[in-house]
């Protein structure tokens, strides 16, 4: 069965105090995590609706990385490389009373496992795929490599 093909995933913290300024004050606050990234998101939807995606990521080796990886079925998820050396990508979003956001801090260092030869591995499923999505900077590199997909 054709099967759409996305890349990336992070995983995203919502953080609501009652009241803060930025002044290195600790603030009592509502915390919320839930695995995101657009593509993660989508292949989540697809999987759950149709039954067979197929996500091109990077995750570290946490708790965090074992959390995106368990959203999805293992022939899913199979390609998903595990990172040893770095964390899961994540960011802190700060939300005022609102919902408005007031400051996201990211850490994306786990994407630059993700590289055109990576994907360029999954030539055969990506000619196959109904759909392939990248999320996230499309470096020259990856356009090229689809570009003779």
């Amino acid at each position: 069965m054709i099967q759409p093909m996305l890349c990336s995933s992070n995983l995203y913290s919502n953080v609501r105090p009652f009241a803060f300024q930025l002044d290195g004050a600790t603030y009592h606050a509502k915390q919320y995590t839930s695995a995101g990234g657009v593509a993660r998101n989508i292949a989540e939807g697809i999987y759950k609706i149709y039954g067979n995606v197929n996500l091109i990521s990077a995750v570290g080796n946490d708790q965090n990385g074992t959390y995106i990886r368990t959203l999805l079925p293992e022939h899913c998820a199979s390609s998903i490389i595990p990172l040893g050396n770095c964390p899961t990508a994540s960011f802190s979003v700060l939300l005022d009373r609102k919902g408005d956001c007031r400051l996201v801090v990211g850490d994306m260092d786990a994407h630059q496992a993700i590289t055109p030869d990576w994907v360029s591995s999954f030539q055969a499923e990506l000619e196959l795929s109904a759909a392939f999505m990248v999320c996230g900077k499309v470096v020259e590199q990856f356009i090229l490599i689809l570009k003779f997909i």
